[in-house]
């Protein structure tokens, strides 16, 4: 009899402590980052090589779009280097949705020309 209740004692530490090890903890809260989901598009070399190069914008820095391998980047300054995704040939989104850079291709002997925005990501 005596042995039995100590075995009903231990059993039931055990099971409280297995209980309690098991709370889950419900204020905390886990934030994941991700890249955009954006609509990929084919940009020919040819057509590329029209884009690249460098830009003068209207608030006197320089944009530098470049090319290494099957990748695009962009610079605006001094800032860091941007990976860029075509979503059209004349249309490119940083990779993390912080920039659009939108190209107007040359008509007769004009330079291309280039809208680069600052994308709001609060939403």
């Amino acid at each position: 009899m005596k042995t039995s209740r100590i075995i009903l004692a231990l059993s039931l530490v055990a099971l409280t402590s297995i209980a309690s090890a098991k709370t889950p903890d419900t204020e905390s809260s886990v934030l994941i980052k991700g890249s955009a989901n954006v609509q990929k598009s084919y940009v020919s070399p040819e057509e590329f090589r029209d884009l690249q190069g460098s830009y003068a914008l209207d608030n006197g820095q320089t944009l530098r779009v470049s090319q290494i391998q099957n990748r695009y980047f962009a610079q605006i300054g001094t800032q860091e280097k941007l990976e860029v995704i075509p979503t059209s040939s004349e249309v490119f989104v940083a990779k993390d949705n912080s920039v659009k850079l939108q190209f107007k291709a040359s008509t007769l002997g004009a330079p291309t020309t280039v809208k680069a925005s600052y994308l709001d990501n609060s939403k």
